[in-house]
C-alpha cells in the first residue's frame, strides 16, 4: 500500500491535475459515509469498512503533503481547498 501510494503520487500528474486529485480524494472520503450521516458525524462513524477507507484517504493526503509539498506551494487554490476539507470534514 505504501509503495503504491508513493508511486501514484509520483505519476498522477500524467493523467490528472492536483486539484482534480484532491476532489477525487474528498469524494472518496465522503462516499464512505453513510447517506444518512451529517457532515459533522462523518469522522465519528465506527463502521470498520468506512474507517478503513477514510484512513487510507487520509494517509494518501498525508504522504502528498509530506513528500510532494511543492504541489501546494505552487497552487494557492489547492492549498485553500485542502485546508477547507481538513477544517470542514476531518477536524
Amino acid at each position: 500500500d505504501f509503495m503504491f501510494t508513493k508511486t501514484f503520487l509520483l505519476t498522477y500528474r500524467s493523467f490528472t491535475t492536483p486539484l482534480e486529485l484532491l476532489e477525487l480524494l474528498k469524494a472518496r472520503f465522503v462516499l464512505s459515509c453513510p447517506s444518512n450521516s451529517l457532515q459533522s458525524d462523518m469522522v465519528l462513524s465506527v463502521d470498520p469498512t468506512t474507517m478503513s477507507i477514510r484512513l487510507r484517504v487520509l494517509n494518501v493526503l498525508k504522504q502528498w503533503v509530506d513528500k510532494h509539498y511543492y504541489d501546494f506551494d505552487a497552487n494557492e487554490e489547492l492549498q485553500q481547498r485542502f485546508l477547507a476539507f481538513v477544517d470542514d470534514v476531518v477536524l
